[in-house]
């Protein structure tokens, strides 16, 4: 990924994704615009989907795909995890 501002398609078939970095011809279903920073904390866990749409995540599209975009995706393993909190120890 080249630049703040690169574009770049995902094709989305039933057992497939390509991601690639010019339209492959088919029409935009659905378009998404976010941060690196914004997809990936989503993705990863950090952030819910509200918190990423707070931070800047735009979805474009049939309403119908808009609301499945969340669902879309296999998420990080471990995204539903919170993180560990440090307890006291006796010594």
């Amino acid at each position: 990924m080249r630049g703040a501002a690169a574009r770049h398609y995902l094709l989305l078939r039933r057992n497939e994704v390509s991601l690639c970095t010019v339209n492959p011809g088919f029409p935009e279903e659905l378009s998404l615009r976010a941060t690196r920073r914004t997809l990936i904390g989503w993705w990863r866990g950090d952030l819910t989907f509200r918190q990423a749409v707070q931070a800047g995540l735009v979805l474009d599209g049939r309403r119908d795909r808009v609301r499945a975009f969340p669902g879309w995706f296999e998420r990080y393993l471990f995204a539903g995890i919170a993180p560990a909190t440090r307890t006291a120890t006796a010594g």
